[in-house]
């Protein structure tokens, strides 16, 4: 049972929802220009986001490993060592802990994983909820519910973190970089992968394309035999566990032909949406062109006081767009913060730093 204990007030200057890219390089941003009093609030038992599970490139290559690809580890190991610089400089981390809505005095109301209701009160609020993968549902592929049928980043987790087998013949359905990710993963733990589809005419990412993956032997075969394109999956097939689908293929004489493939597991990796729904529990605008919370030039949304970065305002192709827009954010937010702070000084000492601010350049020539 839920209960709510009024000593659980929390107060902050910024609080960031999400323990992801876009939260830990906007926490380490805000901490390195002054701003002390940070926490954030991550519903997972550990920072990091999606990219715990996920390998791709990482906007840093050059400094770190090389112009290569970076692999699952060494994007494990990057990700460590934000999370450890969150630790070093002191900010406050709450895992397990979900936030349910903001309300319009600034408070937070939160949910932690013994049941126990919070409210973190803060002088900004930023929302870095991140994305969340196209189910089944979403892309509408008729049949039965069965066991078996997972997103991308589901297969990722069950054998990264919760070291699950779940099956050994696999249909992958989507072609984006998160799809052959997953193929390359359940090829080297030894599963077969029965085929990828895709309902476009060529790939949304062409392995033979891309430097780093173009020296990978076994996405080199999966891309020239394994690739069924301009193949729409027509039925999951299966009660208990997923047995098969049903699909269908267009030839380029605008001919249709239907098939089944066995399976086991389904995996889907057709895109994203922006997580959206705490800031629709707390009418917080929605951009109609973004799907995405609505945010302004600064990253603020209607709200003045609550802003919103990463995936969470539309999704972002790139790991290096999500970093340099939370550096850009940070700025932002700091320059907010030292501007409220200002206005509610009193005059008189307002007057006062105004004019040392506008001195101090005198002062250093005339000490020259």
């Amino acid at each position: 049972m839920m209960k709510f204990i009024e000593s659980n007030l929390h107060v902050y200057d910024v609080v960031v929802i999400g323990g992801g890219l876009s939260a830990l390089v906007l926490a380490s941003e805000l901490f390195d220009s002054g701003v002390r009093k940070i926490c954030l609030i991550e519903r997972e038992s550990a920072l990091g986001g999606n990219l715990r599970f996920a390998s791709g490139r990482w906007p840093y290559a050059e400094e770190s490993c090389g112009s290569d690809g970076l692999t699952h580890k060494r994007i494990c190991n990057h990700i460590e060592s934000m999370v450890k610089g969150i630790s070093e400089r002191n900010i406050k981390v709450y895992a397990n802990t979900a936030a349910l809505r903001i309300s319009k005095v600034r408070n937070v109301l939160t949910s932690s994983a013994d049941g126990v209701f919070s409210r973190f009160h803060a002088k900004v609020i930023v929302i870095c909820t991140g994305a969340r993968e196209l189910s089944r549902g979403e892309i509408g592929i008729p049949g039965f519910r069965p066991s078996g049928v997972l997103t991308a980043g589901a297969m990722q987790r069950l054998v990264y973190e919760k070291r699950i087998d779940s099956g050994s013949k696999s249909v992958i359905i989507g072609s984006n970089r998160l799809a052959w990710t997953v193929a390359e993963l359940l090829h080297g733990r030894g599963d077969d992968v029965a085929c990828i589809m895709e309902s476009a005419s060529e790939p949304l990412f062409d392995i033979e394309s891309d430097a780093a993956a173009a020296t990978d032997d076994a996405l080199l075969y999966m891309a020239k035999s394994k690739l069924l394109l301009n193949t729409s999956c027509t039925q999951i097939l299966g009660a208990e566990r997923v047995e098969g689908v049903n699909y269908e293929t267009k030839n380029g004489f605008g001919n249709i032909e239907r098939g089944r493939i066995d399976c086991d597991n389904i995996v889907i990796s057709c895109g994203f949406n922006p997580e959206t729904e705490l800031a629709e529990k707390s009418r917080i605008g929605i951009s109609e062109k973004t799907n995405g919370i609505a945010v302004d030039k600064n990253f603020m949304t209607a709200s003045k006081w609550v802003f919103a970065i990463g995936d969470a305002i539309g999704i972002h192709e790139e790991l290096i767009d999500i970093v340099e827009e939370a550096k850009a954010a940070s700025e932002c937010i700091a320059k907010w913060l030292d501007d409220r702070r200002l206005a509610s000084m009193p005059r008189f000492i307002k007057a006062r730093k105004l004019l040392s601010a506008k001195l101090s350049p005198l002062r250093r020539f005339k000490g020259r």
